[in-house]
Order: structure tokens, then C-alpha cells, then sequence
């Protein structure tokens, strides 16, 4: 989304959830801690001193300082007044009917050829176009759901096993409000344009992967 306006362009990233913290320590403070070292990323060193390609988490972590130096060096700087405008506007919903991931409006004349349905009989968003979902299943199952519905009941099925007593089970959904709750102090969404956020973003799927996408708009830019 961000990378779409001029201002932000090759100057942002996504960064694994379990790196987040991480990169955002002093790279001087990083470099003799060894202890900070996430254990993926770790391994990946690992793996890399032993004639290994390098691994995506170190991938990552070569794209983030390449940004950070970049960003340091440009004159106008990316604010959190400025991530703030461009949720808020992005964020919001026309009044017409739109469909899937894309939020186009849906033609006057019927839904395009080579739409898919979620087979999810509550799902908000309902069809979708072939082409934007083919690498998510979709011709490999008679029931597909898209990636908002799988979601909810991924977490619907570990609020049972919880409620039958299995403690191992993550509390993804309590996490994710916990950091939407940065997002909210962060670019001062309230409201409607808050939960509007919120729900686009879970459609990324994954409750853990989803916090920190939003822990990476809301922290990880200078």
C-alpha cells in the first residue's frame, strides 16, 4: 500500500516478526550482543559460514540498513503524521460494493467471468477475482476461503482447544490487539478508520505475522 505513493517508495519494508525487535536495536549495540541474535537468524549465519547462500532473514536485515542509511541520508523525512493520512485515506471504504483483495467496485452489469466465491457463509468480502487469489489455493480445494474467514476460524479452533484445556495453544487474536493498540497511538486512527485497518490487515492471514506488519508501520520507520 505504502509503496504505491512517490514519498514512500523503496524507502519501506516488511519484516519477519520475530526480527523486528532486533533490527530496530543500535546496529553498534547489535553487532557485540550477541545474545540479541534471534535464533532463526542465528542459524542462519550458521548455515552461511558453512558456504551457504544467505538466508531471507539475513536478507532482510542487509535491505534494512541499506533503508535506514538511505532514509538517514534524504531530506524528507517519512513522518508518522504522514503514515497516519495515507491508512486513513487508503484504509477507508468506498460507499459502493467492492470485491476482493483488490477492492474494485463490482460492474453494474454482474461479477467479471472467473470469479471465485468463499465457500465461508458470514464472509465480508464474498468473491473474488481468479487471478488475484491463484497462488492461494484456490484450484487445489472443492471448498476455498479466503485468507480473512481461514483466519478467523484458525482462531475460533485454538479458542476451543484452549477452552478444553491445551495451554500450549498461542493466543494470537490477544496479541494482535495488543499491538493495534501501537497503531492507534501511533497514527491517531480512531473509531471506524481503526477497525476498517484492522480488518484489512488480518486479511493478510496469520495473527503473529499480521502484528508485525502493523508493528512495522507503527515503530519501524524513522
Amino acid at each position: 500500500m505504502y509503496q504505491e505513493e512517490e514519498h514512500f517508495k523503496n524507502r519501506i519494508m516488511l519484516v519477519d516478526y520475530e526480527i523486528m525487535e532486533y533490527l530496530q536495536m543500535d546496529p553498534a549495540t547489535r553487532m557485540f550482543d550477541k545474545l540479541s541474535i534471534p535464533k532463526r537468524l542465528a542459524y542462519e549465519y550458521e548455515d552461511f559460514a558453512d558456504g551457504h547462500k544467505p538466508g531471507p532473514l539475513m536478507k532482510q536485515e542487509d535491505n534494512f540498513e541499506r533503508l535506514r542509511s538511505k532514509n538517514k541520508l534524504l531530506k524528507r523525512k517519512i513522518t508518522q503524521e504522514m503514515l497516519g493520512k495515507i491508512a486513513r485515506e487508503k484504509f477507508e471504504r468506498k460507499d459502493q460494493d467492492s470485491m476482493c483483495y483488490c477492492h474494485v467496485s463490482i460492474p453494474e452489469e454482474g461479477l467479471p467471468k472467473g470469479t471465485v466465491e468463499c465457500a465461508h457463509r458470514n464472509c465480508s468480502m464474498k468473491y473474488f477475482h481468479r487471478a488475484c487469489v491463484k497462488n492461494l489455493g484456490v484450484d487445489q480445494v472443492t471448498r476455498w476461503y479466503c485468507t480473512e474467514c481461514h483466519e478467523h476460524m484458525r482462531i475460533l479452533a485454538n479458542q476451543t482447544l484452549r477452552s478444553l484445556g491445551y495451554d500450549d495453544v498461542p493466543d494470537e487474536e490477544a496479541e494482535f490487539e495488543r499491538i493495534t493498540e501501537v497503531l492507534k497511538e501511533k497514527t491517531n486512527l480512531t473509531g471506524d478508520a481503526l477497525e476498517k485497518m484492522k480488518a484489512r490487515l488480518k486479511l493478510a492471514g496469520g495473527g503473529l505475522r499480521v502484528s508485525g506488519t502493523i508493528r512495522a508501520m507503527a515503530e519501524g520507520l524513522p
